[in-house]
């Protein structure tokens, strides 16, 4: 068997990781392609979760990549990036990938992709093509895919849209979402287990609650965390609010919640989300794999040293 090919994958929060974890389970599993996983941002972040202990929990060896949140003022995220870009080039520095794999529409991602452009590293961007309405996270979805060689989409009309912006038609493929892999990896958990992770009255109805800075719209940002938690103060069922994204106006939002959770505390549960590890282990500790995952690293594999010309 010839050497190894280097697969680096970039995770940079609980916004990516659970999206392609079956991806990464694949590639660690293959025997002819060595994982290596580029821990970065949120991840290391108190405020926000312990989200990498997840990540060392299903076993994963990462190396970390500085990426600091030390705040959510846009001058802040944008020196967080620039922090970013400095980190990854000097992991690429010392071991240039045959590959590199990124997500979404994270604006953290896009410190690997630039990173990556000067060493000329084949790029493979998951999840493009989609809409991020009200968001940054459109402009750098889009930015992420003409920064990269290789597409893999989640639906024909994401794969389309991919087109539409003159990617070549080889360099696209349809395969689904990696993420709905992850959900067949695992025993769906029951009610009770639920409830003891997330200290819940099993009795009683919940409802889950998220919401993310709109940030393209932060003018509007104080009425619309407003208008939330006067909806919520009328909800008659106990409410599980997750922490926001790591994005611009984030801390405001926490507080608003922290707030609303401090008044009802019989009522509400307002935390950095737990981690999926726990809740998959309450149901059962054993993994399987499914014959349905989408083909995204098998292809990876056949075109890793794909360049644009």
């Amino acid at each position: 068997m010839g050497a190894k090919r280097q697969i680096a994958a970039v995770t940079t929060s609980r916004a990516d990781f659970g999206l392609f974890e079956a991806v990464l389970e694949r590639i660690r599993s293959d025997e002819t392609l060595e994982l290596r996983l580029l821990a970065s941002g949120a991840h290391f972040v108190p405020a926000y979760g312990p989200t990498i202990r997840e990540i060392e929990e299903l076993g994963y060896a990462y190396e970390r990549v500085e990426m600091p949140f030390e705040a959510d003022s846009p001058a802040a995220i944008s020196q967080s990036l620039g922090v970013g870009v400095q980190g990854f080039a000097g992991a690429f520095s010392r071991t240039r990938p045959d590959l590199l794999v990124v997500i979404g529409d994270r604006i953290e991602m896009l410190g690997a992709a630039y990173a990556a452009a000067p060493f000329n590293i084949p790029v493979a961007h998951l999840y493009g093509g989609k809409v991020s309405e009200g968001a940054i996270d459109e402009l750098s979805r889009h930015a992420l895919t003409k920064m990269s060689h290789l597409h893999f989409a989640t639906s024909a009309a994401h794969a389309q849209r991919v087109a539409q912006m003159g990617e070549e038609p080889w360099r696209i493929f349809n395969v689904g979402s990696p993420g709905l892999d992850r959900m067949h990896n695992y025993p769906r958990a029951t009610r009770d287990a639920v409830c003891r992770e997330l200290r819940l009255d099993p009795a009683r109805p919940f409802v889950l609650v998220t919401f993310h800075p709109v940030t393209l719209e932060a003018a509007q940002r104080s009425a619309q965390v407003d208008a939330l938690v006067a909806a919520l103060e009328q909800c008659d069922v106990q409410l599980v609010m997750t922490y926001p994204n790591a994005d611009a106006g984030s801390s405001d939002i926490i507080a608003a919640l922290e707030r609303l959770a401090a008044a009802h505390p019989t009522s509400i549960s307002s935390r950095p989300p737990p981690r999926c590890s726990a809740i998959h282990r309450a149901a059962s500790p054993k993994r399987r794999l499914s014959s349905s995952r989408s083909s995204t690293s098998a292809r990876a594999r056949r075109v890793s040293s794909a360049r644009r010309t």
